[in-house]
């Protein structure tokens, strides 16, 4: 609270400190109250950004990556502080006008995928030796965001997969854990991506499963795209509808068991019951399952 009022008083502004933070907490929801008269901000997002502005005003660059290292090493199971840690690192270097010795720096350390990362991430020109120990890495990197999914759909721990494409999808958008999808980003997705996550999942239930059978029951239900009584015929041939009601996410079927086109459901059933016509977007040249 001290903090606060010291700087309302820097600014000249005479609103009270109490009544400013009860106002950010009430009414903007920009800062929750973890504990008595302990405040942070709500969205990891601006946690990080914050972070990483104020590491980058106190030269804390080292000091950053070292933490980097002690979250790989000393907290195996704290994939919450991984992440953001990961993210904090990724924001501080877009802030550099130099990002050389933070992403040198990533690479001797071994995160050479998050250093690849921050190349992607930064506006600013790397040096040429550095660009080119970096580039090698991008296929790798691509690949590896299939990793886990591969496993899980080779082990046939179907809800794992399902939540898993949506980790995938939402990384490959670039976007953060916990945010959702557009309908442009559905329709617009890059078709490299989609076919390959289809791929996956027809290969692993022998073609019961898939964007592209979804699609199919889609078209022989009249590929509606508004919603209606066709959409409802979808979603009861697909199984995602009982009892004339659409089933909540812990109603799903994750097994072999479970109607033909019924998964991956994580990232469309919510677009699905708005009556967003999804699989009328999904334009893929090449191998083409997914033509519109």
């Amino acid at each position: 609270m001290a903090f606060l009022a010291e700087a309302l008083k820097a600014l000249d502004e005479t609103i009270p400190a109490a009544k400013l933070l009860a106002w950010l907490r009430d009414r903007s929801e920009l800062l929750v109250e973890r504990n008595a008269n302990q405040y942070e901000f709500s969205h990891r997002s601006f946690q990080s950004y914050l972070a990483a502005a104020e590491i980058g005003q106190r030269g804390k660059e080292e000091w950053l990556l070292d933490q980097w290292d002690q979250s790989q090493s000393a907290n195996q199971d704290d994939e919450k502080q991984k992440d953001w840690w990961h993210e904090t690192i990724i924001l501080y270097v877009a802030q550099q006008d130099n990002p050389n010795r933070a992403i040198q720096g990533l690479i001797q350390r071994g995160a050479a995928m998050l250093a690849y990362k921050c190349w992607q991430e930064t506006s600013k020109q790397i040096k040429p030796e550095l660009r080119a120990e970096l580039e090698p890495l991008a296929n790798q990197v691509q690949d590896s965001l299939y990793d886990d999914l591969e496993r899980y759909l080779r082990q046939q721990e179907w809800r794992k997969a399902d939540e898993e494409t949506y980790q995938v999808m939402i990384a490959v958008l670039g976007k953060e854990k916990g945010d959702w999808f557009t309908e442009e980003e559905l329709r617009t997705f890059p078709c490299e991506d989609l076919l390959r996550v289809d791929r996956l999942w027809r290969e692993a239930s022998n073609d019961h499963f898939g964007f592209s059978a979804q699609k199919a029951v889609w078209e022989e239900c009249g590929s509606p795209m508004d919603y209606n009584s066709d959409w409802e015929r979808f979603g009861d041939r697909v199984g995602w509808r009982k009892d004339g009601d659409w089933l909540a996410y812990n109603d799903v079927k994750f097994d072999t068991t479970a109607p033909h086109a019924h998964l991956p459901v994580g990232v469309l059933l919510g677009v699905v019951v708005g009556g967003l016509a999804v699989w009328g977007g999904f334009v893929c040249g090449g191998g083409g399952v997914l033509l519109a």
